[in-house]
């Protein structure tokens, strides 16, 4: 009641009011400290020596009227005091030494003198640690509590045994912030592990460095650890995978502490601790590619993406609308799709941007509409990522894939060529390598119409020719994709939350993988890379075998292989290969200005009238509905076109990848 009462008072004096803001509630506290403060230096110096205690007391208001203004000065009411750190204390410091210093120099300067220099140098150090405990008092004592509270919790063995890999600054951020706040009442901190010996054997935050990274098996079993928290960043991919298995060697649930930088850039509400996710588990660090070419190729330009809404078309629609383009068209023939697609691409559009986005609900293998299309929205730039993807799938409805894949890219690219498009980027896959699949097949042959057309301005099989300024064509090349729609990655996923079984083609199946954001910025890059007839592709690292892939995310689920889910194999399908390839037989690649980005060269510019001719008989056996023979012309046609059989025409097996 006194401290509103005085609170209120002071509000009712305009110039303190107006002087200090409004924070009178620290200076109604500051007041008696620091007149408290040179007090009692003054009854301690008046023991050794005769003071004149009554001027002395009176000098203690200027001396108080000194260190608030000082106070003001250096912004120590404006500060929140209930995260105060080092350079909160640094500034209060600062006040004070110029208070006491002005203080000082009127002692000096005042005859008689008012009260001695030693007085006034005690009272500055009073008044100083007066002001300090006030503020730090909640830090001092939550301190305190939290330390008792994880003290008795290791005595009582309250919590989750929980070790942290990593004592450096995202290691030690985390057990303080285990420690002090409530976020850390259901964890029982053990220690550190640390690959610095200078920190081996010491203790931080009252917590010991147990030992170093590779000894967490043996420490986990000896503490009877629950939970491993990897809070180290900066290091090799392969050496976090390395500590990742070393974890999963043991029977501790496991952890990621995100980068708090990368935290920030990505997303504002991060969790604090996550799960390890599969994209810390294979392949490689991804490539980082610049935006500035890719935004400069697409700024007020006319972007057309076709199948948007699968996996890499809707990635290619996010990237491309932060490059700004003048309208961003959407080609897809899945109406829920492109309704999610819109609502969500939408969302991050301002209301003078809504008509950059032109939803397209249509197929690129009907002819009258991608004319039609071409002659409204006159594309500057096409990126084709419309397909038939799923290997087993396109075994069984081969008349499918080759009428979506092969006479999809080829009204496309016919389209391109007789309007004038700019730039054109077909998506491909590495199963078009020595194809033993009725997808990659179909794919092989969409990347040499695509190079046949492109070169020399040779007209296509509709008799298209490129205008003037030309069609820049170009084909990338690239693995599997992390997370894609139908992907493996997914279906493991989904199979070990039913509780499995987890199914398997074979033991010996590898491949090679990427993200998505890697995946759609890799086609971006091609377009501003490519002069016309370029196969680009990205280095992808080693292969992954999916059986490792299986047992890693089961074990990160806390779950055993084979005991709490079943792994099974099923056998290889038709047309899938244990391993993948990037580069054919008779193909090498060269490095590109883009560092993990090559060219491939290949003998991808085929005689055009053997395509033309090819083409037309692929379409005319597509409208007899006989697979048997549709097949069968399918591969003989790449095996003229390549110069040899390819590997699909050999009975269907793979050319040397088994």
């Amino acid at each position: 009641m006194r401290l509103h009462l005085s609170k209120t008072l002071l509000q009712r004096i305009p110039g303190l009011s107006r002087l200090f803001h409004g924070y009178e509630t620290w200076i109604l506290v500051d007041i008696p400290i620091i007149l408290g403060a040179f007090l009692l230096a003054l009854l301690l110096r008046s023991i050794t020596a005769n003071v004149d205690l009554l001027t002395g007391a009176l000098f203690s208001f200027a001396i108080v009227l000194a260190f608030l203004v000082a106070n003001v000065a250096f912004g120590i009411y404006r500060r929140y005091w209930s995260y105060a750190s080092v350079s909160d204390a640094v500034a209060l410091m600062g006040a004070s030494t110029l208070a006491t210093t002005v203080v000082l120099a009127g002692a000096l300067l005042l005859q008689p003198r008012p009260v001695p220099v030693s007085t006034v140098l005690m009272g500055g150090f009073f008044a100083l640690s007066g002001q300090l405990v006030a503020r730090y008092r909640r830090r001092m004592f939550s301190g305190t509590r939290w330390a008792l509270r994880n003290s008795l919790a290791r005595l009582i063995s309250d919590g989750t045994p929980t070790l942290i890999l990593g004592a450096g600054e995202s290691g030690q951020s985390l057990a303080h912030h285990l420690q002090m706040t409530g976020a850390g009442a259901g964890y029982r901190l053990l220690g550190f592990l640390d690959d610095d010996p200078n920190k081996v054997g010491k203790i931080i935050h009252g917590l010991p460095v147990l030992g170093r990274c590779d000894q967490v098996q043996e420490l986990v079993e000896q503490h009877q650890v629950e939970l491993v928290v990897i809070a180290i960043h900066n290091i090799p991919k392969s050496r976090f995978r390395q500590l990742v298995d070393r974890c999963m060697e043991t029977q501790a649930r496991i952890r990621i502490l995100p980068d708090p930088l990368a935290s920030i850039q990505v997303r504002v509400d991060a969790p604090w601790l996550r799960e390890v996710a599969v994209t810390d588990l294979v392949g490689r660090t991804p490539h980082h590619i610049p935006k500035e070419p890719i935004q400069a190729m697409l700024q007020g330009r006319t972007v057309l993406v076709t199948g948007a809404c699968g996996s890499i078309g809707s990635e290619l629609a996010r990237q491309i609308l932060d490059a700004a383009p003048a309208r961003l068209i959407l080609l897809d023939n899945n109406e829920s799709g492109m309704h999610e697609l819109v609502l969500e691409l939408g969302n991050h559009l301002r209301e003078n941007q809504a008509s950059q986005l032109v939803p397209v609900i249509g197929d690129v293998t009907l002819r009258p509409q991608i004319e039609r299309l071409f002659q409204t929205e006159q594309p500057d730039i096409v990126f084709h990522a419309a397909a038939y993807k799923h290997v087993s799938w396109m075994e069984r409805h081969p008349l499918q894939a080759i009428r979506v894949n092969v006479l999809g890219t080829h009204i496309l690219h016919s389209a391109c060529l007789r309007y004038g498009t700019e730039r054109f980027v077909l998506v491909s896959t590495d199963k078009a390598v020595d194809p033993t699949s009725i997808m990659g097949a179909t794919k092989r042959l969409c990347e040499l119409l695509v190079l046949t057309f492109t070169q020399d301005g040779a007209p296509d099989a509709d008799g298209a020719r490129p205008q003037a300024a030309g069609c820049r064509s170009a084909v990338v090349r690239f693995g599997n994709v992390l997370g894609s729609r139908g992907s493996v990655i997914p279906t493991f996923e989904r199979q070990i939350e039913q509780g499995g079984p987890v199914t398997i083609t074979d033991p010996r199946m590898r491949r090679f993988f990427m993200s998505l954001d890697e995946a759609a910025s890799l086609v971006l890059v091609a377009a501003t890379l490519t002069q016309g007839g370029d196969v680009f592709m990205l280095e992808m690292g080693e292969e992954v075998r999916i059986v490792d892939l299986a047992n890693r995310m089961i074990r990160l689920r806390g779950l055993r292989p084979q005991v709490d889910v079943p792994i099974i194999c099923v056998g290889k399908g038709p047309g899938e290969k244990l391993s993948e390839i990037l580069l054919g037989v008779w193909e090498r690649s060269s490095p590109t200005d883009q560092p993990g980005i090559f060219r491939v060269h290949t003998h991808g510019a085929m005689d055009p009238d053997l395509m033309r001719e090819g083409l037309a008989q692929l379409e005319a056996y597509l409208a007899t509905y006989d697979e048997e023979a549709v097949v069968a012309f399918l591969w003989d046609f790449l095996s003229r076109l390549n110069g040899v059989p390819v590997a699909g025409a050999l009975q269907g097996e793979p050319n040397g990848q088994q």
